[in-house]
C-alpha cells in the first residue's frame, strides 16, 4: 500500500513537472519569444530522464496522452506563425471513434463494478480505475486530431494525425502530388483508410508513429478534409521551390 502510495505521488509530481514547462513554453509562444509544440515540450522537459531513450520517449508518449485528455481543456492547436493548417481526421471516421469510445467506457464502468464487486472489491475499484484511465487516454487521443492538424508552412510540409503520426517534409522534398491510387492504400494514414491524396517524397525521410517508433518513408497517402485547399496549398508550396 505505502509503495502504490509513494508511486503515485511520483507520478503526480512528474506531470506537474511536465505541465509546468507546456505552460512556461505556451507563455513565451503568446510573447513571441518561442514557438514550441507541446508534445516536444513534453519530450524536452523528460529528456533526461532515463539513461535510456527508450524510457524516456515511452514516458513522454503516456504524459502526451495525458496532457492533451486532461490538461489542454480550452487551448488552441498549435500553429507556428505563418503556417496553414489542414485536419484528416473527419473523413476517414476514426476520430468520431475516439470520441464516441469514452462514452460507451463510461456507460459500462459502474455495472462492470458492481458485477465485479461481488466476487472482489479490489478488483473492481481496479477495474474501474484501468476503465477510467482507458476513457482519459481515448479523450486525449481525440483531442489530440483536433489540437495537431498538419500545417503548410513557407518552406516545409509538417503532416501531423494527432498523435499517432508526424513527418515534416523540407518542401524540396515533395516530389509528387497525386491522386490515390488502390495500391497507395498501405502507405494510407491512418492505416487501413481509404485516401485520397498521394504525395511522393525525392528519397525517404524519418517519419514517427505512436510511442515514437520511428520508421523510413517516401511516400504517403492520406484523405485531406478540405481535399482542394490542401492540394492547392501544396502545388504553391512546390511552385516556390522550384523559383
Amino acid at each position: 500500500m505505502l509503495r502504490a502510495i509513494v508511486g503515485g505521488l511520483c507520478e503526480a509530481g512528474l506531470i506537474g513537472f511536465v505541465i509546468v514547462q507546456v505552460r512556461r513554453k505556451s507563455r513565451r509562444k503568446r510573447d513571441g519569444t518561442g514557438d514550441t509544440d507541446p508534445l516536444f515540450a513534453i519530450r524536452a522537459a523528460l529528456a533526461n530522464l532515463s539513461a535510456v531513450p527508450v524510457v524516456s520517449s515511452l514516458v513522454a508518449a503516456e504524459l502526451s496522452v495525458l496532457y492533451y485528455g486532461l490538461f489542454s481543456w480550452g487551448s488552441k492547436p498549435h500553429v507556428p506563425a505563418g503556417a496553414r493548417t489542414f485536419s484528416i481526421h473527419e473523413r476517414v471516421g476514426q476520430a468520431a471513434l475516439f470520441r464516441v469510445a469514452p462514452i460507451i467506457c463510461l456507460l459500462e464502468i459502474a455495472p462492470v463494478h458492481v458485477v465485479l464487486r461481488h466476487w472482489s472489491p479490489a478488483l473492481a475499484w481496479a477495474a474501474t480505475a484501468i476503465s477510467l484511465y482507458c476513457v482519459i487516454w481515448l479523450v486525449g487521443l481525440a483531442r489530440a486530431f483536433r489540437l495537431r492538424p498538419v500545417l503548410v508552412g513557407a518552406d516545409y510540409l509538417h503532416l501531423r494525425y494527432g498523435l499517432l503520426f508526424q513527418l515534416r517534409v523540407p518542401k524540396g522534398l515533395i516530389a509528387c502530388v497525386r491522386a490515390a491510387k488502390a495500391e497507395d492504400k498501405r502507405f494510407a494514414v491512418p492505416r487501413k483508410s481509404e485516401p485520397s491524396v498521394c504525395i511522393e517524397l525525392a528519397h525517404a525521410i524519418q517519419a514517427e508513429g505512436p510511442f515514437g517508433i520511428r520508421k523510413q518513408i517516401s511516400v504517403v497517402a492520406l484523405t485531406p478534409d478540405d481535399e482542394p485547399a490542401f492540394r492547392q496549398a501544396l502545388v504553391e508550396l512546390m511552385s516556390e521551390s522550384n523559383v
